[in-house]
């Protein structure tokens, strides 16, 4: 449920910002996102290159705030 708020909150996002802002386990955080592009709710902003993560947006609520 933390993880779903900052989500809400933070709709463009990286796991390795979510996870300690959510106090999420990074394993969780990282279920919890591919769980979600596979959905197709989340979008990749950016790769992860080397050892950055990737961003993501969720295009859901981006569509609702320029709506």
């Amino acid at each position: 449920m933390v993880a779903l708020d900052y989500l809400l909150t933070n709709p463009i996002f990286s796991n390795s910002r979510l996870t300690p802002s959510a106090g999420t386990p990074p394993d969780t955080a990282s279920r919890f996102t591919r769980l979600l592009l596979k959905e197709g709710l989340l979008e990749t902003v950016r790769d992860a290159p080397g050892r950055s993560s990737a961003a993501y947006h969720f295009e859901p609520l981006m569509t609702i705030v320029r709506g």
